[in-house]
């Protein structure tokens, strides 16, 4: 091989060593990034989690007396892994390696929170703590603590209302022993029986309503409560007509009709006081008349009707109220 000829085969080999190096340096930078990516993720990782410590608090529950009261939190523990077998260890955090913080509960379930410096009135409160070094620790733990009231007792004279409609309601005048400001009234059903803040109540059609009352402004008792049962029964039906004329062994029966009704009952017999062979009719709460027929020729019969609603009681249990009969109407054979 002459001179010449190594000459231009240099350049080659030059090349190649050069793209070797390029690729080796490539190759030894993305693997220092891709280490430096996992160290970071492992760090993340290694961070302890705090989230199922426990945490002990000198007292759990208090009875309200006005003071504030601050529940002392006497140590944090839990378990870890061991970074050598892989076994659990007991950890606790010093009092120097944590915050405590106070939220007063309103809604556990959904973790509605309002945090609070200082605890006082009676409610549920939860005690979180949380880890000063955020880079060694993640997460809180929690204790619940509460604050109960003195029980106090609420009366009213009476707990349960048989009325009907276009009746004047009666006044709710509730009585208790704590500390509250005032009552407060709910009615179940505003369109059956509706409550005003004086505790006032105002029949406004059949059905069945309840009105809770309770206590409002307590700050170291017990809030308390009481519910009054209203069933209201449909007005007293009246009839359309003065007579009705019997046409062989049929009649017709027409009478007012009456809002907020579910249905109406026609009853007739042979005897004024319907004692004896008394049928009835169930008829729909739109219809105002219905023809009984059927008749017995020569035979005296007695019709009256009255409305009905259907509602439930406090079980959930189907409930029939009846208002009063109608006038007793005869009609002659």
């Amino acid at each position: 091989m002459t001179d010449k000829m190594k000459d231009k085969k240099i350049p080659a080999r030059v090349t190649v060593l050069l793209v070797f190096i390029v690729l080796l340096f490539t190759s030894a930078t993305g693997g220092y990034a891709q280490t430096q990516g996992s160290a970071a993720a492992v760090q993340e990782y290694d961070k302890i989690s705090i989230d199922k410590f426990t945490v002990v608090l000198d007292s759990y529950l208090v009875m309200a007396d006005g003071s504030e009261v601050t529940p002392e939190v006497l140590y944090v523990s839990g378990k870890i892994d061991s970074a050598d077998d892989g076994s659990q260890e007991d950890l606790v955090l010093e009092p120097d390696e944590y915050e405590v913080k106070y939220y007063r509960v309103h809604s556990f379930s959904e973790k509605i929170y309002e945090e609070t410096e200082a605890i006082s009135e009676i409610g549920e409160y939860k005690v979180t703590v949380t880890a000063k070094d955020t880079d060694k620790y993640t997460g809180e733990a929690y204790a619940l603590f509460s604050v109960t009231g003195k029980p106090q007792k609420l009366t009213i004279a009476k707990t349960k209302y048989t009325l009907t409609v276009g009746s004047k309601g009666p006044l709710l005048q509730p009585e208790a022993d704590g500390d509250g400001s005032g009552f407060l009234f709910v009615s179940s059903d505003s369109d059956v029986v509706r409550v005003l803040s004086s505790g006032q109540t105002e029949i406004l059609k059949p059905g069945r309503a309840s009105v809770t009352v309770s206590t409002e402004g307590t700050m170291l008792f017990q809030p308390a409560e009481v519910q009054v049962v209203f069933e209201v029964k449909p007005d007293k039906t009246s009839w359309k007509t003065k007579a009705f004329k019997r046409q062989k062994s049929k009649v017709t029966l027409m009478w007012k009709k009456q809002s907020g009704v579910t249905s109406y009952e026609v009853a007739y017999a042979t005897q004024k006081d319907f004692a004896k062979h008394k049928k009835t009719k169930t008829v729909k709460e739109n219809l105002s008349k219905t023809t009984l027929k059927g008749l017995k020729k020569e035979k005296t019969y007695y019709v009256k009707v009255r409305a009905l609603v259907e509602t439930t009681d406090t079980r959930g249990n189907k409930r029939t109220i009846a208002g009063p009969w109608s006038s007793v109407r005869k009609i002659a054979g």
